[in-house]
Parts: C-alpha cells; structure tokens; sequence
C-alpha cells in the first residue's frame, strides 16, 4: 500500500503485547469496563470474548489527514469494516 509508505508510525512506549480482550464479529478491541458490561461474550452471537496480544502504533493522524481522505474517497473498500467510515 503506497499510503503507508508515506506515513510516520510509532510504537507506543510500554505498550508492547498488551493481551485485551477482542471481539472478533467487529474486529476490534474492547476496554474491560466493555468487556465486563457484555458479560465477557458478545452480545450479537453470545460467543466468548477472546484474549489477543496486541503492539500499538501511533501516528499523528492530522498531519495525514487530506492523504488519507483522499485515499477513501477514491478506495473506500480499503477501509474495514465500513462502519469505520464516519469521518468522510
């Protein structure tokens, strides 16, 4: 992906393979206060929430923004899932 090439990422200090609970259905990682509302399962298909280890990265989202606008608009199926898309 030629975005990526453009753009600074970070590792984020003291966060290296942080286990957090996913869930898988929306592909996203939830806090433990969510984790703890849904009764540790997902509420849609009552399947356990799963422990995955994560690396966070960082970038400075606003100095890329008109690239990455741009991106989506001309690829919006780069972005997954579409609910992400809110911003444009």
């Amino acid at each position: 992906m030629i975005i990526l090439s453009k753009i600074r990422v970070y590792k984020k200090n003291g966060s290296e393979k942080k286990k957090n609970r996913y869930l898988v259905r929306e592909e996203r990682y939830i806090t433990d206060q969510e984790a703890k509302e849904m009764n540790y399962v997902d509420p849609m298909n009552k399947k356990p929430l799963q422990r995955e280890k994560e690396t966070n990265y960082l970038f400075k989202l606003s100095k890329y923004a008109p690239l990455i606008k741009k991106k989506l608009e001309d690829e919006p199926d780069w972005c997954r899932p579409e609910q992400y898309l809110f911003f444009l």
